[in-house]
């Protein structure tokens, strides 16, 4: 029987909200994915392909803490620059990054008893932007990221050549099925 959660939580003077799926059966080789959705949707855009996945893992779906109109949310502003040039709100992608770091760790790994070594970021779009960020900026903590359709958010990373960077399936073809079926696959119970 499957099983999820819609949980609200305030944290950093912003609610976050997420949706949970259950493993089946809790076991060691259990992992987290940690899903991010893109500008201008919510937690339960990613969450369909939860149903794909491997059974024996959490799945997390967050909310981007920004509110948009009709039910849409983003993780930080968007703007287009006199040049036609996209240009990202550094402030508040730099407060949503710290926002989420402090939310997987100090919430999601605590609340459902797993270690930081088990997660993997799958991100679309925005999301893949922020999944990104995260994995550079802790790059102790993320050493795992599927990005569908999204850019390296260069203004707001800090890169340290000592660093032991991500494993990292990167998909820039939205328009292709085949491609998003195989991050889908990626995350599936090895038979």
């Amino acid at each position: 029987m499957e099983q999820f959660v819609i949980v609200k939580l305030q944290l950093m003077n912003s609610q976050l909200e997420y949706i949970v799926k259950k493993p089946d059966e809790l076991n060691k080789k259990s992992k987290a994915i940690v899903m991010l959705h893109g500008y201008g949707s919510n937690k339960e855009d990613l969450f369909s392909f939860s149903d794909y996945m491997n059974p024996e893992n959490f799945i997390f779906s967050v909310q981007a803490p920004l509110k948009m109109d009709y039910g849409a949310y983003c993780w930080w502003a968007l703007n287009f620059d006199d040049s036609m040039n996209l240009t990202i709100d550094t402030t508040q992608a730099k407060n949503s990054i710290k926002m989420l770091h402090q939310f997987i760790l100090s919430y999601l790994c605590e609340k459902y008893n797993f270690s930081y070594e088990k997660i993997i970021l799958l991100g679309f779009s925005q999301g893949a932007m922020a999944a990104y960020a995260l994995s550079v900026n802790f790059p102790k903590y993320y050493k795992k990221v599927i990005g569908l359709s999204g850019k390296i958010p260069h203004e707001i990373i800090k890169y340290n050549d000592l660093k032991d960077y991500l494993s990292l399936i990167n998909i820039s073809e939205p328009t292709r099925p085949r491609l998003i079926s195989y991050a889908v696959l990626f995350l599936k119970k090895k038979r």
